[in-house]
């Protein structure tokens, strides 16, 4: 369900940001040579889909998804020059935030179940392709409570393999934030118990007890604050999106010459 398309004069245009005057034009796939219609519906956000199938076919989205993606890129866009839905090396990446000419960083937004050979794969094309991923889950399928404790969760196994990583964040829908969870195994000392209850005991050779896990602390973000963390762990300057408009506007002045050199 693409939100973006291309109109005949190659501009880049995201459904929902359209006037009425807008609706009946050629629209085109951003990815390949087939054309787009668009769809205006009020039961869901308005977006593009192939007229005839081409050889950039998108899955189904789910309303979670959709959800995810406009909320990354609404906070985003406010200072940074993002694109939804942008293709780096052979993939698609959700929301793309251009930091300078040469880097970007791309934001998943995932919602099902991944395999983390899948993610794996994705990080490797994108970061041979100068840019830096991070991944947002949705709490509906991720960060599942254990139902018999909910001090406890039964991580993924993306959770579980990348909990020590900076760039696993967790969307809240109630309060519009990001959250990066901080989580910890509960062991108990005595006969390798990891975790018992009223109704279960999970010993440490327990398969089960990989997955049970509770939150130490976190921290919460917004979109902006997140790229903004992202930008200087990369050492990079950060044109935001009124730089970049200046740019496109202006000639270089000497000053510019003396600061580059």
């Amino acid at each position: 369900m693409p939100f973006r398309a291309l109109d005949k004069e190659n501009n880049s245009k995201i459904s929902y940001e359209l006037t009425p005057s807008e609706y009946r034009q050629e629209w085109r796939c951003p990815y390949c040579p087939s054309k787009f219609s668009f769809v205006n519906t009020q039961t869901k956000t308005k977006h593009f889909r192939h007229l005839v199938k081409g050889t950039y076919h998108t899955e189904p989205e789910t309303k979670e998804h959709l959800e995810l993606k406009r909320y990354i890129y609404e906070n985003l866009k406010v200072k940074y020059r993002v694109e939804y839905e942008y293709k780096i090396g052979d993939r698609i990446i959700d929301v793309v935030v251009f930091l300078n000419e040469e880097n970007m960083i791309g934001i998943e937004c995932q919602v099902s179940s991944i395999s983390l050979n899948e993610v794996e794969e994705r990080n490797k094309n994108y970061e041979s392709n100068n840019t830096f991923p991070i991944w947002i889950l949705y709490p509906k399928y991720y960060l599942r409570k254990q139902l018999d404790n909910f001090k406890y969760y039964r991580l993924k196994i993306i959770e579980r393999e990348l909990r020590n990583s900076k760039w696993l964040f967790y969307y809240d829908p109630k309060l519009e934030i990001l959250r990066r969870n901080m989580f910890e195994a509960k062991y108990v000392e005595s006969d390798f118990v990891i975790y018992s209850d009223d109704y279960n005991t999970y010993y440490a050779d327990d398969y089960e007890c990989e997955t049970i896990f509770s939150i130490s602390d976190f921290e919460i973000f917004t979109p902006i604050e997140l790229v903004d963390e992202a930008c200087k762990y990369l050492n990079l300057y950060s044109k935001t999106r009124s730089d970049m408009e200046l740019d496109n506007g202006r000639e270089l002045t000497r000053q510019d010459l003396e600061l580059e050199e």
